[in-house]
This record gives C-alpha cells, structure tokens and sequence, in this order.
C-alpha cells in the first residue's frame, strides 16, 4: 500500500494544545497492493476549549484546504471539537454531539464532494432515557456518513466504547479506526490486522506540560 503524508496544518489559539497524531499500520494484503494509493492530511490544531462552533468551523476550512491540495484521507485530533479537558456534565449539556452529527454537516458535504474519507473526533453523547457518554471518531466518506468507533479505554468522563472494531473498505485499501491510548493494548490493533485492515487511524490527543484552562 502506498501511502503518502500530506503537510499538516496549524490553527492558532491561546491554548497549549499538542496533537492531531495518527498511526498508521501498512500490512502486505492483496488488498493493500491494488489499492489506490492514499494521500494522508494530518490536522494538527490548537482547539478552544469548550468553543464547539468555533472549533467546527476552523476544522471545516482545514479539511477543505487539504482535500484542494490532493488528500483523500483526512484525520483530525482526538476531541477536536471541544478540546481535551472537559467534564462529562459539560458534554450532556452542549458540548456532546449526537448522531446523525448534524453539526459537522459542513464536513460531511466536503468529504462527499471530493470522495475523500474524514475523520472527526467528538464527544458523544446518545439520546435519553439511556443515556451515554463516549469519547469517539466519526467516519464519512464519498457517500456521507460511514461509521463511528468509541474509545475503549476510558478517560474519566466517557463511558467504555462498546461498539465492535469495524474495516472500512475503500478504493485507497481497508481502514481500521482507534483512538489514542487504545493504541497501548496490542489485541486491539491485532483484531484489526485480522480483519484486514491495510491502514489504521488513530486520532489522537496529548496536552503537553501543561493542562488547558
């Protein structure tokens, strides 16, 4: 599979905020050798912490200058549209987005404009009476909505992700999705490999030596 980098962009803020990290995991499939080669936009931005409509809007201007510029795979940070240190109580009360993802409309019509793939991470939170709170990345592509993954291991204010590790089939090869510390369990990565993927993605989200405020 080849896979190329395309430069990773900057969104200035007063927040010191490190991240938009992605692993890839190239495996010599069938798949992987007639694949399409991907070019791959790593976003790596400075999100406002709590500012939901502000953070949207910077990732849709980047997302658009990286599918201008020839990406066809784009991934965002972990926790892009609210940054990384928030509470359960404030993602129930605005800051969770709930699917269909209504808010990141600006995003999906990209994706399906330029038959690319984009990856946004979010906090998540499902509808009442039982409700949830998850910490995960939503997947579209050329025909809009694709999929979502949740993170597993847990952060303190999301609960576990349950749903199963799903293989998106592409043109660019199969791609498998994680999130940041689950990275840290092999058997993860592992279930992924086994189900073919040729390429994993992985937003991620570190604060560096100091914490947002």
């Amino acid at each position: 599979m080849r896979v190329s980098s395309l430069a990773t962009s900057l969104v200035r803020s007063k927040q010191r905020f490190l991240c938009a990290i992605a692993c890839f995991a190239a495996l010599s499939t069938a798949s992987a050798v007639s694949a399409t080669p991907a070019k791959v936009a790593l976003l790596h931005t400075f999100p406002v912490l709590g500012d939901v409509s502000r953070n949207v809007k910077s990732l849709e201007s980047l997302v658009r200058r990286t599918l201008v510029q020839g990406a066809n795979i784009v991934v965002t940070p972990e926790l892009a549209t609210t940054g990384f240190s928030i509470t359960r109580d404030q993602v129930v009360n605005g800051l969770g987005f709930t699917s269909p993802y209504h808010e990141l409309a600006g995003i999906e019509a990209l994706a399906m404009r330029y038959r690319a793939y984009v990856l946004v991470a979010i906090a998540e939170v499902t509808p009442t009476p039982a409700q949830q709170v998850y910490n995960t990345v939503v997947v579209f592509g050329p025909r809009g909505l694709v999929t979502t993954s949740e993170k597993r291991g847990l952060s303190g204010w999301h609960d576990r992700g349950i749903l199963p590790f799903e293989v998106i089939p592409t043109i660019y090869g199969d791609l498998g999705v994680m999130i940041c510390s689950d990275v840290y369990l092999p058997d993860w990565i592992r279930i992924l490999a086994t189900e073919g993927a040729d390429l994993v993605l992985l937003p991620a989200n570190w604060f560096g030596s100091t914490d947002q405020q």
